[in-house]
């Protein structure tokens, strides 16, 4: 479910984020049941973190589905269960929460952001809550050290934090048990490992206690003075009733302090020793309280034009015989043209003030304007008051500004607030100081509705975020900038909008930073073609949408710089036809370690190493042959590893590239003395490393057993010419003795005739022990014999027991041994243990009844079972049969891997009149027709071998296991007279495989995949889950490996269309049809005829590669151009009059209830016929040639018409109803 199909390093599937959340419910599920309620939770480690270990790259933008995905799971759930996201450093703050809450949506699902400690300052906590004061911040991961690490604490806790984490509460002395490379942070407590019952407590957990046993969880941190690290510093919190107020106070010199704590009035004058944390509590002492002398101003604003408007100065809290005095405004007034007029006071604490204008000194910003008062009483001056009103400027640019071909600078803002223009009227304007909650609006003019790219220049030396709002400020989209590290050079800011047609404001409002602007870019976001020497060019800025970055100018080129691993960049391209591609991308890094995927709508194409260029300014090209679909498509390019600057793309026709294969890890089998690894590729090398650092080429070639002698932590890759090197298997050896606490033999009992050998294996509990020495003795030599590796020989019929005996400890356990003799039938052979107890044999026995017979198997100690049908069992069975079918169930043990089946087919044949045999093997069902024993070549006197048989799935490569999600993969094989059927001939043999739906599946979305010989998975599309019989059933062409899974096809736009939501995900989960891109299928939008008959083939398997079509607008190699041929050849189109198909034609609604019937009928289906309803409306506006096949499917229920009871036959269908069509006659089919 990640794009390295590994645990290290890459990112989760897109596909898979249904997955990973039902994952997460279910976790909390588990552990809500052993009665561990779990509150919250991070939904990603360190998301940017992406090296050679267990680790996950997880960008903002998939961790806010993820929120919101997760978010609803719960609430269906019944589970409260709160989601904190990012998890990670502070100096990632910008580039990751702020843009994650800009949206509304991701902000009602999350409940908060987590941080670690390990880059940037604490006060970023402080600043993410300031743009979001409702959200909580929470201190997730960090270890502290001494004075200096309770300090840290207090800044923590100083910056909003609602809570503090160990990164983990224990490790021992020898971080054993570690297998982080380099040395960890220190922890709370430390075992002794000479001695684990011995424990040391660091300072962190006397610190943590400071503030734990004082501070409880509903407790707010109230605002105090933070203090200063050469003298103390401290952190304040008070409880909910405001009656306990708790200090900690932290002295980090070498010097006693002396401080006071001042609360209320009350002040108490202490001492605090060096390298000291105290923590201090008091019950409140509340003086009388005095409100304050606060003036207010009243309007809060004024309209433009403020000559003759009158504010309102009203003063609270003056004590008995004070007055309110001269009052004056501030500065900004000249500026603006506004001075003071009449001045009423209507009391001693009141005053009305009249404003005067000059109108030769227009305003356009929205500007405070400051007002101020003097106090007196008869004996002196009191203070003086300010208060301010906000004066709503004049529009600038009234006339809108046309966006095309722009730009829109910034001398052509409309208003501006809490920002200014600098050199206004020049070339060289710009907004100036947009910080957070100050905007700029601009009045345009869009000339046609649609998606634009919105680029804007802007400088923002420390980055920054920004938003793109509406009129009615809805936001449209979040900017974010990255830390640009002081450059005051300008940078490109670009995401794509849906803007409507005609005049509007839109606004670029501050969210976090502060930036200035100084123009707007508006393009048509159109998709990029082939020039006329096939290539498509594509610019890296032109992209349609990307993750952290801005675009660079300079004087001969712009590129795309301040990457980072995970970045993502989005372009819209379009393919001239299906084939192979060269992907060519220019870029600069001077760091090791990088290279880039390339995807297509989702599904990953390939990947490309990129070395060091050894210069950010260095450029060169790396390239990877791709596949590509044809048509329009996203195209993104994924930063994996570290950053690069990024110039160009191009995409080429090319050749298939030879695909080196990636070799598996090594396989490890350990004990307590040895380590071995094992390769499963002939020819391959292993190479390891024993001190934690990962292996090379260079590093030492495994060729014996590793001695375990003390703690060591191994890595190892398998390397061979021609492949690509594994990924890292590793693995953690103890340290310490490790003693043995129990034995157990597997299996505990064994079965062997006179004659023949078994081998009983030893289980040490615990499974690694540093003494594995054991005797072996038997109670009875005369029947069973035993050597010293556990090999046991059988001698005589009888019974005897082998007993093991633990040197270390003298632990014990048994098996006991059955000799038969060679004659009877018990077991035999030489048997090697698997993993559980062998079934007892039985004698195969046989009963029929009304054309049912059932099986009784013989199944021996692996699981392989075998029975066979006796011939008067069949003849039974034939003569109580009424349907045409005998029907065979074996009834097969708990634990059968594996059973064989053989069945006479004579008086079958000779019957003639049955025309199924269905066999349930217990594993899978099987139905078969008689003739395919005659069309392979067998005769009146043939036997059929079935064979199924539960494959190991550990051996599938681990992207398929991840598809499979945990189910079964069973192998048929079907012989007659011993030869192997290859292909049924046209014969139907369907299959049933058991399947138990999952709560939250969907029946529809359960499929059958093949598994090929490379261990590739193919959709067999006919397959389909009856709940009548629990299995998945499908129509095989040929025998394989198959499995029923679920497959999660969803889109996010429809929802609104909840009666053709199902029927687009069953479509889409075989693979019949596909989504428009960025998780969409338009499921309003129309479908070309091309596109209907595509959908319609591909749903039914109905493709001929030998097809050709005469249709003059169908040409070679085209992505329809087998669907219409086929469809062609089968007579379900006939084209037009002209001699066309009409490929780009919108498909009417007769049209396709016309393909739809004609597939009906060259699949030979029995349509239903139980819709009764009224004729439609508009019966008569059908077409002639389209009334029968009308009528046929609206009778079948697989149209219903319109809500006004009409057909509408000529209007065009939309892509929800032809998907909801087609998935009906599939139903039926």
């Amino acid at each position: 479910m990640k794009t390295t199909d590994s645990m290290i390093k890459g990112s989760v599937k897109d596909e898979y984020l249904p997955v990973l959340a039902d994952y997460y419910v279910k976790f909390i599920q588990a552990y809500k049941a052993q009665g561990i309620n779990i509150t919250a939770m991070t939904l990603q480690n360190e998301p940017l973190l992406e090296i050679e270990y267990p680790s996950t790259k997880m960008p903002w933008q998939q961790e806010a589905e993820l929120s919101k995905l997760l978010h609803q799971k719960f609430i269906a759930a019944g589970l409260d269960v709160k989601i904190w996201v990012f998890d990670h450093n502070f100096s990632d703050t910008m580039n990751y929460p702020a843009p994650m809450l800009a949206d509304a949506a991701n902000r009602d699902a999350i409940d908060g952001t987590a941080f670690h400690d390990y880059g940037g300052d604490p006060s970023m906590m402080s600043q993410l809550h300031d743009l979001y004061p409702a959200k909580n911040i929470y201190l997730t991961e960090r270890a502290i050290w001494g004075t200096a690490g309770a300090d840290r604490m207090a800044q923590y806790f100083h910056n909003w934090a609602k809570s503090y984490n160990s990164w983990v509460v224990m490790l021992d002395s020898d971080i054993a048990t570690h297998q982080w490379v380099g040395t960890p942070d220190p922890t709370m407590v430390i075992q002794d490992s000479s001695n684990p019952d011995h424990y040391w407590l660091t300072p962190e957990y006397y610190t943590l206690g400071n503030y734990s046993k004082f501070v409880k969880p509903d407790y707010i941190r109230i605002d105090s003075n933070y203090g200063s690290k050469d003298h103390v510093t401290n952190v304040s919190f008070m409880s909910p009733d405001k009656k306990t107020i708790v200090s900690v106070v932290v002295n980090q010199t070498d010097n006693t302090q002396t401080f006071k704590l001042v609360s209320d009035g009350t002040q108490v004058a202490a001492q605090i020793p060096a390298k000291s944390v105290i923590t201090y509590k008091w019950d409140r002492i509340v003086l009388d309280h005095k409100d304050p002398v606060v003036m207010t101003v009243a309007p809060e604003s004024l309209p433009y034009n403020v000559n003759n408007k009158e504010i309102s100065l009203t003063v609270t809290g003056m004590t008995y015989g004070t007055k309110l005095g001269a009052i004056a405004l501030g500065t900004e007034a000249a500026a603006m043209g506004i001075t003071l007029g009449d001045v009423t006071y209507t009391g001693s604490a009141q005053a009305n003030v009249q404003l005067r204008w000059n109108p030769a000194k227009p305003y356009y910003v929205n500007t405070p304007l400051t007002v101020t008062a003097a106090t007196y009483s008869s004996t002196e001056a009191g203070q003086t008051l300010t208060g301010s009103v906000m004066l709503i400027g004049t529009g600038h640019k009234t006339i809108a500004t046309n966006i095309l071909p722009g730009p829109v600078t910034a001398n052509d803002y409309y208003q501006l607030s809490g920002a200014a223009i600098n050199g206004a009227d020049t070339s060289n304007a710009k907004i100036t100081g947009i910080h957070t909650g100050a905007w700029a609006e601009f009045k345009i003019n869009v000339p046609a509705s649609g998606k634009y790219a919105v680029t804007l220049k802007v400088a923002s030396p420390n980055g920054g975020g920004f938003l793109l709002q509406s009129e009615n400020l809805s936001t449209l989209g979040s900017y974010a900038i990255p830390n640009l590290y002081g450059s005051t050079a300008w940078a490109g800011a670009r995401l794509s909008v849906q803007l409507q047609a005609g005049e509007q404001i839109i606004r670029i409002q501050g969210n976090s930073g502060s930036f200035d602007m100084q123009n707007i870019t508006f393009e048509p976001v159109t998709a990029q073609s082939a020039g006329s020497d096939g290539v498509i060019k594509v610019e890296a800025e032109n992209f349609v949408a990307a993750g952290q970055q801005v675009i660079q100018y300079g004087s001969s080129m712009n590129n795309l710089g301040y990457t980072s691993a995970g970045s993502t960049f989005d372009y819209l391209i379009n393919v001239p036809q299906e084939g192979y591609y060269k992907v060519r991308l220019q870029y600069a890094t001077p760091q090791g370690g990088v290279s880039a995927s390339v995807l297509s709508n989702g599904t990953l194409k390939g990947s490309a190493s990129m070395p060091s260029t050894g210069a950010w300014s260095t450029y060169q090209e790396v390239s990877v042959v791709v596949k590509l679909d044809a048509g329009v498509q996203t195209l993104r390019i994924i930063d994996n590893g570290d950053g690069f600057n990024f110039d160009a793309l191009s995409i080429e026709p090319g050749t298939p590239e030879t695909v080196k294969q990636k070799l598996k890890a090594p396989l490890v089998t350990a004990t307590a003395k040895s380590v071995v690894l094992t390769a499963d590729t002939v020819g391959a090398t292993i190479y390891y490393t024993t001190d934690g650092s990962l292996p090379t080429k260079d590093s030492i070639a495994y060729t014996a057993p590793i001695g375990v002698t003390s703690a060591k932590v191994i890595r190892a890759i398998t390397s061979k010419e021609g492949m690509m090197d594994s990924f890292v298997t590793f693995f953690s050896t103890p340290g310490s003795y490790v003693a043995v606490t129990g034995i157990s033999l597997d299996p505990a009992k064994l079965s062997l005739q006179v004659g023949s050998v078994g081998a009983l294996k030893t289980k040490f509990q615990p499974e690694f022990v540093s003494n594995e020495e054991v005797t072996w003795t038997s109670s009875d030599i005369g029947i069973a014999t035993v050597d010293g590796s556990g090999k046991v020989t059988a001698i005589a019929a009888g019974t005897a027991t082998i007993k093991v005996t633990t040197v270390d400890g003298g632990k014990e356990a048994t098996a006991v041994i059955t000799v038969t003799a060679a004659s009877d039938t018990g077991g035999g052979g030489e048997y090697t243990p698997g993993t559980s107890s062998p079934s007892t044999p039985s004698t195969p026995t046989t009963t029929s009844d009304s054309g049912k017979i059932t099986v009784q198997p013989t199944t021996d100690a692996n699981g392989v079972a075998s029975a066979t049908v006796k011939p008067e069992d069949i003849k039974s069975a034939l003569k109580a049969s009424t349907d045409h079918k005998i029907s065979i169930v074996v009834s097969a043990s708990a634990g059968t891997k594996q059973m064989k089946l053989d069945i006479p087919v004579q008086d079958i044949l000779a019957d003639g009149s049955i025309k199924a045999i269905q066999l349930d093997t217990g594993l899978a069902t099987v139905t078969i027709n008689p003739d395919l024993v005659s069309k392979n070549g067998g005769t009146a006197s043939s036997i059929i071998q079935l064979t199924v048989e539960a494959v190991d799935t550990a051996n599938l490569p681990a992207n398929v296991q991840g598809q499979l999600n945990g189910s079964s993969v069973y192998d048929f094989n079907l012989r007659i007279d011993g030869n192997k059927v290859s292909s049924f001939n046209g014969s139907g043999v369907q299959v049933g495989i058991p399947y138990k739906i999952k709560a939250g599946e969907k029946p529809n979305n359960i499929i059958i995949y093949y598994i090929d010989d490379t261990g590739k998975l193919e959709v067999v599309k006919n397959g389909k889950y009856n709940p009548a019989t629990g299995n998945v059933e499908f129509k095989a062409k040929h025998f394989s490996q198959y499995a029923a899974a679920y497959s999660h096809a969803s889109f996010t736009d429809t929802s609104a269309m909840a009666w053709a939501e199902d029927n687009i995900q069953a479509l889409a989960a075989r693979g019949a049809i596909n989504g428009t891109g960025n998780g969409l299928f338009n499921p309003t939008g129309e479908v070309t005829r091309a596109e209907f008959i595509k959908m319609l083939i591909n749903t039914f398997d109905l493709s001929d590669e030998t097809a050709i079509s005469t249709f003059a607008d169908v040409k070679k190699d085209q992505w329809y151009s087998n669907a219409v041929a086929s469809a062609q050849k089968l007579g379900i189109v006939n084209g037009k009059d002209d001699g066309t198909f009409g490929v780009n034609d919108n498909i009417t609604r007769e049209d396709m209830a016309v393909m739809v019937y004609r597939i009906s009928q060259q699949l030979n289906l029995k349509l239903a016929s139980g819709n009764l309803s009224a004729a439609f409306t508009d019966q008569p506006q059908i077409a002639a040639y389209a009334k029968s096949a009308v009528d046929a499917i609206k009778g079948a229920g697989i149209i219903n018409g319109m809500e006004d009871g009409s057909f509408a036959p000529k209007d065009h269908a939309s892509r929800a109803q032809a998907a909801t069509m087609i998935f009906r006659l599939f139903f039926q089919a």
